[in-house]
């Protein structure tokens, strides 16, 4: 949380509760509709109502208030180019695009980017993001006290199974793993360049045993390598800090593996990456990364326009699609329980669902070793332009905050960017495994981060470009 001595306390303004608000329902949404039998589940996707509407307003302060000025102007070009190129892909393959599946596919990958645009031109300052991020860390707070309370119980009744962290995103131990995840990295980030009080310490060590009891085992791997990685790309990491930093961690792994043993909880990573390892060519993904070159030659055009958004590998296509699971698993997907799935095309029966085999060796989740990965739906539904368009606003956006931290020497700003970096080398990461570029509830977490390492780069003072010089004694702190 952000404190000034120096800056006088700013009125919220109505843009910014109802920006606050979007971010408490994402964070806290999944726990009423999960639980409150009476709240249908689709409620669960508000976010992707909640942003479109916020939408005109934006664009209305930026017309009144910024004489049509909009910032971010590369990323909103390149949002453009990919939109031209759905459009595209979906006229030519009119005819094997269903028309949820084409719209899921745009709006679950634009959907953050679009919250990120929302939020940079909305006119706010530093005071914005200082009450921001006051708001996240009583949230983290009040996650990790119900996260606790759900893991004692289930540990001393003996239910649940390994999935019995939930915190106030209901029924799914991933999700709140990976918001336990931003929020350790954002108090790890303060400890890079700043320091942690005793307190902070210890809610620190506190959240990372929660984490670890989420069992999402794939981000117990990508996380010490995106911090790591992270670091490295920010400044040198001093010795010291990387030991004592290693010693914590080792002592809170011996802590939790004792309680995941005793609740017949246990995990083991090593044995799961074994065995990724030794059947990597019989990876859903991996044959479906061999198949590329098929279906370009089956239809060359596919690699300009592709074969159709929604049709092919992507979240929107898991959300409707006709999968015969193998190994006892019915043939439902992420949307069953809201609706049936009905959909069917050439090219998933021949590339996909002849070789789906769901959990034979899940390193979490039961994805692991299916098809489905970000980096290869896009350029093959929408074709190979479209795709680099996309992955541009990723990679542009990775340049701009390794550069803000090198250049910068205010604290905050390094914080904030490296906070929001390691973020997102952890989506990247992570969208390896499964279609998470697509997932809203990772991505705005993650697009919410570079917003507020933006808002307070570019906040009104420091036009244009990032400060390059300490603004007062201001401290991040819980």
């Amino acid at each position: 949380m952000l404190h000034s001595r120096q800056h006088s306390r700013k009125v919220s303004s109505w843009q910014e509760f109802l920006v606050i608000a979007v971010v408490i329902i994402l964070i806290t949404g999944r726990f009423f509709t999960e639980r409150v039998a009476v709240l249908p589940r689709f409620m669960n996707a508000i976010d992707l109502v909640a942003v479109p509407f916020l939408l005109p307003l934006c664009l209305l302060w930026v017309v009144s208030h910024q004489g049509g000025r909009f910032k971010g102007k590369i990323i909103v070009l390149l949002s453009i180019l990919f939109c031209t190129a759905w459009v595209l892909a979906w006229l030519v393959n009119y005819d094997e695009v269903n028309w949820l599946g084409g719209l899921l596919l745009v709006v679950g990958l634009l959907t953050p980017v679009l919250f990120f645009l929302i939020l940079i031109n909305f006119g706010f300052d530093r005071q914005f993001c200082r009450r921001l991020l006051r708001v996240l860390n009583i949230l983290f707070i009040i996650n990790l006290v119900l996260a606790t309370i759900d893991a004692v119980l289930a540990m001393l009744t003996g239910e649940g199974g390994g999935d019995f962290v939930f915190g106030t995103f209901g029924m799914n131990q991933n999700q709140l793993a990976f918001f336990l995840a931003i929020m350790i990295i954002f108090e790890l980030s303060r400890w890079r360049f700043q320091s942690l009080r005793l307190h902070e310490q210890f809610i620190l060590g506190w959240a990372i045993i929660l984490f670890l009891l989420c069992g999402f085992q794939t981000l117990w791997v990508v996380l010490p390598i995106a911090i790591l990685g992270g670091f490295g790309l920010v400044g040198q990491l001093r010795s010291k800090r990387l030991l004592r930093l290693i010693a914590v961690l080792a002592v809170l792994v011996a802590l939790v593996i004792p309680l995941l043993m005793s609740s017949g909880r246990f995990f083991s990573v090593t044995d799961k990456a074994g065995q990724f390892i030794t059947n990597f060519n019989d990876l859903g993904k991996v044959e479906l990364l061999r198949n590329v070159p098929s279906i370009w030659q089956l239809r060359p055009y596919s690699f300009l326009v592709g074969v159709g958004p929604g049709t092919f590998n992507s979240k929107a296509f898991r959300s409707i699609a006709i999968i015969p699971y193998q190994g006892g698993v019915g043939a439902s997907d992420v949307a069953a329980a809201i609706i049936k799935p009905f959909y069917t095309s050439e090219l998933s029966s021949r590339f996909i669902v002849s070789y789906f085999e769901r959990g034979s060796f899940m390193l979490s989740g039961g994805n692991t070793d299916a098809p489905f990965t970000s980096y290869v739906s896009v350029p093959i539904e929408i074709g190979v332009p479209g795709g680099v368009a996309f992955f541009c606003i990723y990679g542009l956006t990775a340049f701009a905050l390794v550069r803000s931290i090198r250049r910068t020497s205010e604290v905050q700003v390094r914080i904030l960017g490296t906070w929001a970096l390691i973020s997102l080398i952890i989506l990247l990461c992570i969208a390896a495994i499964d279609n998470y570029l697509e997932t809203t509830r990772y991505t705005l977490l993650v697009w919410l981060s570079i917003a507020v390492w933006k808002i307070y780069t570019r906040s009104p003072g420091f036009p244009g470009r990032a400060t390059t010089s300490s603004s007062g004694p201001e401290e991040l702190a819980l």
